[in-house]
């Protein structure tokens, strides 16, 4: 009350108190938004909803160019800034969690065709189970000269012998990456040249 007495004393005093700054005390502050590179909007938040990825031109599987499933069309993914942390959410999603891959920048793998589906700086973390988890940036100026391709590590199998007389022989048994259990193999068409395979793996460089 007499702080309020003495504002309104210096008012008639000194100023007239139209001049006097009001600011209602329940005022929303303008949020802080990131700048934006030039040629880039200033968008920020969540990626867009991928709903699949696969790998294209590549030599096996579990490598080639990226591209993504969004909106029901495919399309490449730009390398700006695409690194180890968004192949290993791009791998997982492919189903090769936790193996390290690598990013292989072009012309690795022959450059796409079509929309550049995301053409965007995307920033992920590493822990995520898909793209969509990622945060992102609109950069809208990639080409397909800038197409990201990925080199998954697929898991290993694991193989031994057993029943054998020798640990140089006896019946081939694996585990498969994901399956806590040894299991045998089927000699239908199994030959030479997979027995050679499997004597590669157990570490015996020298066979016949």
């Amino acid at each position: 009350m007499i702080l309020g007495q003495i504002l309104l004393l210096c008012c008639q005093l000194l100023l007239p108190c139209s001049l006097l700054p009001s600011t209602p005390a329940h005022a929303a502050t303008t949020p802080v938004t990131s700048q934006s590179r030039p040629g880039s909007s200033a968008t920020t938040g969540p990626s867009r909803q991928v709903s699949g990825v696969r790998l294209a031109d590549g030599n096996q599987p579990s490598e080639g160019r990226l591209e993504v499933l969004i909106d029901g069309g495919w399309g490449t993914v730009c390398d700006e800034d695409f690194g180890v942390a968004e192949a290993k959410v791009a791998c997982t999603m492919l189903g090769y969690p936790g193996y390290p891959p690598k990013v292989k920048t072009s012309p690795s793998y022959s450059e796409g065709s079509g929309s550049i589906a995301m053409d965007l700086q995307v920033s992920c973390v590493g822990n995520e189970t898909s793209l969509s988890q990622c945060q992102y940036r609109s950069q809208h100026s990639c080409s397909h000269s800038q197409d990201v391709g990925i080199q998954c590590s697929p898991p290993v199998a694991k193989i031994r012998l057993a029943g054998g007389s020798t640990v140089f022989e006896g019946r081939v048994e694996v585990r498969l990456p994901g399956i806590d259990e040894w299991g045998t193999v089927c000699d239908n068409g199994f030959d030479i040249k997979d027995a050679r395979v499997v004597c590669r793996m157990l570490g015996e460089l020298r066979y016949t």
